[in-house]
């Protein structure tokens, strides 16, 4: 963590699960690397470490990330963001075909189109455009110069689809971050950056995702039963140090992890 020193370190989802583990993981690894935790909430469990700021923010709402990166610039004046953890994300249950088959009791109840956009758009607003619109807000606060990490928090859903309408738009949205990825990394070669992409594919995770994937009470025993053998947020912390400690001149594209008992 060295190379960081003197760096700052933005990541979003912040207030729990990935987010929150990550953060922890990097206050303890560095004193000298300033840890900005963005979420909808404020963060109050890390204010002991002088290091550490926490910064209100929707990364669907373009106009709360440019107040946001206001603020880095104001209070940070001088120092580049070297790291940037795009983890925000969320899911919503309900199929693409409006047919009683394909429902289950987890399935939100909608009335009209208007509400089924509102349920797609808000996967759509977190997944894509507010990871889109962090990467390019963040990346003019970078020093290219310097090795860095642009590192996404996808899913093994956005490799494959898996027979379950439910989460049939998650998985869109998950696939547009593998492009967005990739397309990523493609961006920063042409402008001969020294900034990694990276992306982080976990199956079944033990965090609050499935709380607010949905609260149904057979969906929720379900679950229960899953994240006995799911694998956990320092799991994936794990792979995320591996991408940013790894020597300036590697990069590591794409980690896919499951529970070593998960078939898809």
């Amino acid at each position: 963590m060295d190379k960081f020193a003197g760096s700052i370190a933005i990541v979003t989802g912040g207030s729990a699960g990935i987010g929150k583990a990550l953060i922890k993981r990097l206050l303890e690894k560095s004193s000298n690397l300033t840890v900005i935790g963005i979420a909808r909430r404020p963060i109050d469990e890390f204010s002991s470490f002088p290091n550490f700021r926490s910064i209100q923010c929707d990364v669907s709402k373009a106009d709360q990330i440019q107040s946001m990166i206001s603020t880095v610039q104001s209070e940070f004046s001088g120092k580049s963001v070297q790291i940037l953890v795009n983890n925000a994300g969320h899911g919503k249950p309900l199929p693409l075909i409006d047919h009683s088959s394909l429902n289950d009791p987890a399935t939100i109840q909608v009335e009209n189109l208007e509400d089924v956009s509102k349920v797609y758009a808000s996967q759509l607003n977190t997944n894509v455009l507010g990871l889109s619109l962090m990467t390019r807000a963040v990346s003019k606060l970078m020093d290219h110069q310097k090795c860095g990490n642009i590192v996404n928090i996808n899913s093994m859903s956005g490799q494959r689809v898996v027979p379950t309408p439910n989460s049939h738009m998650y998985s869109a949205t998950k696939f547009a971050v593998t492009a967005l990825t990739e397309g990523t990394r493609q961006e920063l070669r042409v402008i001969n950056s020294s900034i990694r992409a990276n992306q982080i594919s976990p199956g079944y995770v033990d965090t609050d995702f499935f709380q607010a994937f949905s609260m149904e009470q057979g969906y929720q025993e379900k679950m229960k039963e899953v994240v006995k053998t799911a694998i956990t947020s320092e799991d994936i912390v794990d792979s995320i140090m591996l991408c940013i400690e790894a020597q300036p001149g590697c990069q590591i594209g794409d980690i896919q992890m499951r529970p070593t008992v998960q078939i898809l």
